[in-house]
Protein backbone atom coordinates (compact mmCIF):
# COMPACT_ATOMS: atom_id res chain seq x y z
CA UNK A 1 0.00 0.00 0.00
CA UNK A 2 1.00 3.49 -0.35
CA UNK A 3 -0.40 6.10 1.22
CA UNK A 4 0.08 9.95 0.00
CA UNK A 5 -1.03 13.27 1.26
CA UNK A 6 -4.20 14.44 1.09
CA UNK A 7 -6.71 16.31 2.08
CA UNK A 8 -9.58 14.07 4.03
CA UNK A 9 -10.50 14.30 7.57
CA UNK A 10 -11.09 10.46 7.79
CA UNK A 11 -7.37 9.58 6.57
CA UNK A 12 -5.87 6.56 7.91
CA UNK A 13 -2.90 6.92 10.92
CA UNK A 14 -0.21 6.49 7.84
CA UNK A 15 -2.12 9.35 5.65
CA UNK A 16 -2.16 11.49 8.32
CA UNK A 17 1.49 11.28 9.47
CA UNK A 18 2.55 12.43 6.02
CA UNK A 19 -0.59 14.70 5.51
CA UNK A 20 0.97 16.92 8.10
CA UNK A 21 4.25 17.33 7.06
CA UNK A 22 4.19 19.47 4.07
CA UNK A 23 6.33 17.18 2.65
CA UNK A 24 6.02 15.21 -0.85
CA UNK A 25 6.59 11.96 0.57
CA UNK A 26 4.85 8.65 0.61
CA UNK A 27 4.79 5.81 2.61
CA UNK A 28 5.20 2.36 1.59
CA UNK A 29 3.60 -0.51 3.87
CA UNK A 30 5.10 -3.72 1.89
CA UNK A 31 1.88 -4.25 -0.96
CA UNK A 32 0.54 -3.32 -4.04
CA UNK A 33 2.01 -0.43 -5.62
CA UNK A 34 0.09 2.44 -6.62
CA UNK A 35 0.62 4.32 -10.19
CA UNK A 36 2.82 7.01 -10.32
CA UNK A 37 1.68 10.73 -9.53
CA UNK A 38 1.12 12.41 -12.76
CA UNK A 39 3.50 14.80 -11.63
CA UNK A 40 6.39 12.37 -11.08
CA UNK A 41 8.20 9.95 -7.93
CA UNK A 42 7.65 11.49 -4.42
CA UNK A 43 11.09 13.46 -3.45
CA UNK A 44 11.42 11.71 -0.43
CA UNK A 45 10.19 8.25 0.66
CA UNK A 46 9.89 6.62 3.73
CA UNK A 47 9.28 2.97 4.06
CA UNK A 48 7.72 1.92 6.90
CA UNK A 49 8.67 -2.01 7.16
CA UNK A 50 6.39 -4.05 9.84
CA UNK A 51 5.89 -7.45 9.74
CA UNK A 52 4.95 -19.82 6.49
CA UNK A 53 6.41 -22.67 8.40
CA UNK A 54 8.31 -23.15 5.47
CA UNK A 55 11.25 -21.26 6.55
CA UNK A 56 12.39 -20.05 3.15
CA UNK A 57 9.03 -18.52 2.87
CA UNK A 58 8.03 -17.27 6.33
CA UNK A 59 11.35 -17.88 8.36
CA UNK A 60 13.32 -14.34 9.94
CA UNK A 61 16.15 -14.52 7.04
CA UNK A 62 13.01 -15.20 4.07
CA UNK A 63 11.52 -11.51 5.37
CA UNK A 64 14.72 -10.11 5.22
CA UNK A 65 15.08 -10.81 1.60
CA UNK A 66 11.75 -10.28 0.54
CA UNK A 67 12.01 -6.56 1.93
CA UNK A 68 15.47 -6.03 0.34
CA UNK A 69 14.46 -7.57 -2.94
CA UNK A 70 11.27 -5.33 -2.88
CA UNK A 71 13.53 -2.20 -2.17
CA UNK A 72 15.66 -2.98 -4.98
CA UNK A 73 13.07 -4.15 -7.33
CA UNK A 74 10.44 -1.01 -7.00
CA UNK A 75 12.21 2.09 -5.65
CA UNK A 76 14.47 4.15 -8.40
CA UNK A 77 18.05 4.52 -6.97
CA UNK A 78 18.06 8.04 -6.95
CA UNK A 79 14.92 8.15 -4.36
CA UNK A 80 16.10 9.53 -1.38
CA UNK A 81 15.22 6.34 0.94
CA UNK A 82 13.90 7.65 5.16
CA UNK A 83 13.46 3.79 6.93
CA UNK A 84 11.28 3.41 9.43
CA UNK A 85 11.58 -0.20 11.75
CA UNK A 86 9.13 -0.82 14.65
CA UNK A 87 10.36 -3.64 16.75
CA UNK A 88 11.39 -7.00 14.65
CA UNK A 89 11.42 -4.31 11.89
CA UNK A 90 14.63 -2.67 13.50
CA UNK A 91 16.57 -6.02 12.99
CA UNK A 92 15.06 -6.48 9.08
CA UNK A 93 16.77 -2.47 8.50
CA UNK A 94 19.59 -3.98 10.26
CA UNK A 95 20.39 -6.52 7.88
CA UNK A 96 19.23 -5.30 4.75
CA UNK A 97 21.50 -1.98 5.02
CA UNK A 98 24.49 -3.87 3.58
CA UNK A 99 22.34 -5.05 0.01
CA UNK A 100 21.37 -1.18 -0.11
CA UNK A 101 24.96 0.50 -0.52
CA UNK A 102 23.70 1.93 -4.98
CA UNK A 103 20.57 3.19 -2.83
CA UNK A 104 20.31 6.86 -1.45
CA UNK A 105 19.57 5.90 2.30
CA UNK A 106 19.38 9.47 4.31
CA UNK A 107 18.12 7.96 7.51
CA UNK A 108 17.04 4.68 9.68
CA UNK A 109 14.65 5.14 12.76
CA UNK A 110 14.15 2.24 14.48
CA UNK A 111 11.50 2.07 17.17
CA UNK A 112 11.34 0.21 20.28
CA UNK A 113 14.00 -2.32 18.62
CA UNK A 114 14.38 -6.15 18.97
CA UNK A 115 17.29 -6.04 17.75
CA UNK A 116 18.98 -8.44 20.65
CA UNK A 117 18.24 -10.99 23.31
CA UNK A 118 14.49 -10.92 22.40
CA UNK A 119 14.23 -14.39 24.35
CA UNK A 120 15.20 -13.10 27.61
CA UNK A 121 13.40 -10.28 27.76
CA UNK A 122 10.09 -10.40 29.89
CA UNK A 123 7.57 -10.90 27.10
CA UNK A 124 10.52 -13.45 25.37
CA UNK A 125 10.70 -15.71 28.62
CA UNK A 126 7.02 -15.67 28.60
CA UNK A 127 6.25 -16.29 25.32
CA UNK A 128 8.72 -18.66 23.39
CA UNK A 129 7.39 -21.50 25.27
CA UNK A 130 3.91 -20.92 23.40
CA UNK A 131 5.92 -20.17 20.11
CA UNK A 132 8.16 -22.93 20.11
CA UNK A 133 5.51 -25.69 21.84
CA UNK A 134 2.22 -24.22 22.03
CA UNK A 135 1.67 -22.90 18.81
CA UNK A 136 -1.58 -24.73 17.91
CA UNK A 137 -3.49 -23.27 20.45
CA UNK A 138 -3.63 -19.85 19.38
CA UNK A 139 -4.52 -21.18 15.30
CA UNK A 140 -6.81 -23.28 16.68
CA UNK A 141 -8.64 -20.27 18.61
CA UNK A 142 -8.29 -18.09 15.23
CA UNK A 143 -10.18 -20.90 13.54
CA UNK A 144 -13.17 -21.13 15.66
CA UNK A 145 -13.07 -16.99 15.41
CA UNK A 146 -13.53 -17.02 11.81
CA UNK A 147 -16.61 -19.51 11.88
CA UNK A 148 -18.19 -16.51 14.01
CA UNK A 149 -21.02 -14.40 12.20
CA UNK A 150 -18.90 -10.93 11.15
CA UNK A 151 -20.91 -8.71 13.95
CA UNK A 152 -20.02 -11.32 16.91
CA UNK A 153 -16.36 -11.20 15.68
CA UNK A 154 -16.84 -7.50 15.43
CA UNK A 155 -17.74 -7.33 19.05
CA UNK A 156 -15.13 -10.10 20.46
CA UNK A 157 -13.14 -7.32 18.97
CA UNK A 158 -14.65 -4.36 20.71
CA UNK A 159 -14.40 -5.78 24.05
CA UNK A 160 -10.77 -7.15 23.38
CA UNK A 161 -9.73 -2.95 22.87
CA UNK A 162 -12.15 -1.58 25.01
CA UNK A 163 -9.77 0.35 26.95
CA UNK A 164 -7.78 1.30 24.22
CA UNK A 165 -9.05 4.54 21.89
CA UNK A 166 -7.42 2.49 19.02
CA UNK A 167 -7.75 3.93 15.32
CA UNK A 168 -10.19 2.43 13.31
CA UNK A 169 -8.56 0.72 11.27
CA UNK A 170 -6.95 -1.76 13.69
CA UNK A 171 -10.61 -3.31 13.87
CA UNK A 172 -10.96 -3.95 10.28
CA UNK A 173 -7.86 -4.94 9.94
CA UNK A 174 -8.00 -7.88 12.73
CA UNK A 175 -11.19 -8.68 11.19
CA UNK A 176 -9.78 -9.06 7.82
CA UNK A 177 -6.46 -11.35 8.39
CA UNK A 178 -6.88 -12.96 11.47
CA UNK A 179 -7.43 -16.57 10.10
CA UNK A 180 -5.66 -19.79 11.19
CA UNK A 181 -3.07 -19.46 8.12
CA UNK A 182 -2.35 -15.96 8.85
CA UNK A 183 -1.87 -17.08 12.74
CA UNK A 184 0.35 -19.80 12.36
CA UNK A 185 2.83 -18.07 10.09
CA UNK A 186 2.49 -14.67 12.72
CA UNK A 187 3.88 -17.44 15.49
CA UNK A 188 6.36 -19.34 13.33
CA UNK A 189 8.15 -16.70 12.26
CA UNK A 190 7.90 -15.18 16.35
CA UNK A 191 9.61 -18.58 17.38
CA UNK A 192 12.65 -17.74 14.34
CA UNK A 193 12.93 -13.98 15.89
CA UNK A 194 13.25 -16.18 19.59
CA UNK A 195 15.86 -17.90 18.13
CA UNK A 196 17.66 -16.36 15.72
CA UNK A 197 17.78 -12.53 17.71
CA UNK A 198 20.30 -13.07 20.35
CA UNK A 199 23.80 -11.43 19.90
CA UNK A 200 23.70 -7.89 18.89
CA UNK A 201 24.89 -7.59 15.99
CA UNK A 202 28.15 -5.12 16.81
CA UNK A 203 29.79 -5.03 13.83
CA UNK A 204 26.63 -4.07 11.74
CA UNK A 205 25.90 -1.78 14.04
CA UNK A 206 29.20 -0.20 13.67
CA UNK A 207 29.24 0.33 9.94
CA UNK A 208 26.06 1.69 9.44
CA UNK A 209 25.77 3.91 12.54
CA UNK A 210 25.92 7.04 11.36
CA UNK A 211 22.53 6.39 10.01
CA UNK A 212 20.62 4.76 13.05
CA UNK A 213 18.46 6.64 15.23
CA UNK A 214 16.77 4.86 18.07
CA UNK A 215 14.01 5.01 19.92
CA UNK A 216 13.63 2.97 23.36
CA UNK A 217 10.86 2.62 25.18
CA UNK A 218 11.11 3.23 28.88
CA UNK A 219 7.86 0.47 29.45
CA UNK A 220 9.01 -2.13 27.34
CA UNK A 221 8.92 -5.67 27.99
CA UNK A 222 10.18 -6.76 23.91
CA UNK A 223 13.38 -4.32 24.78
CA UNK A 224 13.99 -3.05 28.01
CA UNK A 225 15.82 0.00 29.41
CA UNK A 226 18.69 -1.60 30.22
CA UNK A 227 19.02 -2.73 26.41
CA UNK A 228 19.46 0.88 26.04
CA UNK A 229 21.65 1.57 28.08
CA UNK A 230 23.99 -1.08 27.10
CA UNK A 231 23.62 0.16 23.53
CA UNK A 232 24.74 3.26 24.52
CA UNK A 233 27.84 1.99 27.03
CA UNK A 234 29.06 0.45 23.94
CA UNK A 235 28.23 3.06 20.96
CA UNK A 236 28.55 6.32 23.07
CA UNK A 237 28.31 8.48 20.27
CA UNK A 238 24.44 6.51 19.13
CA UNK A 239 21.81 8.51 18.23
CA UNK A 240 19.72 6.79 20.32
CA UNK A 241 16.68 8.11 22.41
CA UNK A 242 14.90 7.05 25.78
CA UNK A 243 11.47 7.77 25.55
CA UNK A 244 10.23 9.79 28.58
CA UNK A 245 6.64 9.88 27.83
CA UNK A 246 5.71 5.96 28.75
CA UNK A 247 4.60 5.54 24.75
CA UNK A 248 3.60 1.44 24.80
CA UNK A 249 5.75 -1.11 22.38
CA UNK A 250 2.62 -1.41 20.01
CA UNK A 251 1.97 2.59 20.27
CA UNK A 252 0.40 2.25 16.70
CA UNK A 253 -2.61 0.78 18.58
CA UNK A 254 -3.57 3.68 20.34
CA UNK A 255 -4.57 7.10 18.27
CA UNK A 256 -2.78 9.73 21.04
CA UNK A 257 0.00 7.75 21.15
CA UNK A 258 0.72 6.89 17.39
CA UNK A 259 0.34 10.93 16.22
CA UNK A 260 2.74 11.48 19.23
CA UNK A 261 5.30 9.35 17.93
CA UNK A 262 4.35 10.45 14.16
CA UNK A 263 5.78 14.16 15.79
CA UNK A 264 8.67 12.92 17.33
CA UNK A 265 9.57 11.05 14.05
CA UNK A 266 9.12 14.14 12.09
CA UNK A 267 10.75 16.43 14.26
CA UNK A 268 13.70 14.12 14.84
CA UNK A 269 14.16 13.40 10.65
CA UNK A 270 13.46 17.25 9.90
CA UNK A 271 16.56 17.82 12.56
CA UNK A 272 18.85 15.89 10.05
CA UNK A 273 17.66 18.46 7.13
CA UNK A 274 16.90 14.98 5.08
CA UNK A 275 13.56 16.44 4.34
CA UNK A 276 12.73 18.20 1.40
CA UNK A 277 9.94 21.26 0.96
CA UNK A 278 7.00 20.72 -1.60
CA UNK A 279 6.78 24.25 -2.25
Amino acid sequence: MVTTAVGSKNCSIEEEFVRVQGVKTSVLKLGHLREKDADGPPQTLMLVIPVSTNDNLYGLEAQISHKLAFIRENIPSDTSLILIGHSIGCYMILNILDGLAAKNVARCFMLFPTIERMAVTPNGRTLTPVLRYLRWIPVLLAFFFCFLPQFIRREIMKWLYRKVDYPECTQKALLETVTPWTTNFAMYLGKTEMNKVTTLQGELVEKHLSKLSLYYGSIDDWAPVQYYHDFIAHFPQADAKLCDLRLKHAFILKKTEGKTMAKIIWEWADSYQILVSSN
